[in-house]
């Protein structure tokens, strides 16, 4: 690890079992350390990814439902009410980051007086 070679099965499979029972990496400048850091990071890298691209497909479902029914579609009662709740989800949180910023505000201006 130290070197960056590749592992080979068997070394992997031994780390992962390491891993899972909590005996790899004791230290920083342990290179199994190093590695876990390393695979956290790109775990969490992932599990981001993975919800940004489910925020996205959140996103333009609404926007396709929006389209339909500026367009005077009709929509299905499952998909009104899908929309409803997201419209309902994006005003609270709106109104969530405007209380925030208020809040922020009032303390700063606290903090100069």
């Amino acid at each position: 690890l130290a070197a960056g070679e590749a592992l080979s099965d068997a070394e992997q499979e031994v780390l992962d079992q390491a891993r899972r029972e909590g005996n790899a990496g004791s230290n920083d400048s342990d290179p199994v350390h190093e590695e876990n850091e390393r695979r956290s990071e790109d775990e969490a890298n992932q599990r981001e990814s993975d919800r940004q691209e489910e925020l996205e497909r959140i996103h333009d479902y609404a926007r396709d439902l929006e389209s339909r029914e500026r367009g005077g579609e009709n929509l299905s009662g499952p998909e009104a009410e899908w929309l409803e709740r997201y419209r309902g989800l994006n005003r609270n949180r709106r109104e969530r980051l405007v209380g925030d910023w208020l809040r922020d505000a009032k303390q700063e201006r606290r903090r100069r007086e």
